[in-house]
């Protein structure tokens, strides 16, 4: 999970035992993405991630540059 904090733009937030992941709030005005829950699919060999962004700032207006 925390080898996604190596990339530049990628901010780890990760806490099962408090039940703590980023939601569309916390990440509202960041041009970062928010992975915060990854785990294994139990019917296949893949990896699911859950993460947030702010489709606005990431998608648009960081490609109309």
């Amino acid at each position: 999970m925390f080898v996604f904090s190596a990339f530049r733009g990628v901010i780890v937030t990760h806490d099962r035992g408090e039940s703590q992941f980023p939601t569309p709030l916390d990440v509202a005005g960041s041009d970062q993405v928010w992975p915060g829950r990854v785990g294994k699919d139990p019917g296949s060999e893949k990896n699911w991630i859950w993460e947030m962004s702010d489709n606005l700032r990431k998608g648009a207006a960081t490609h109309a540059r």
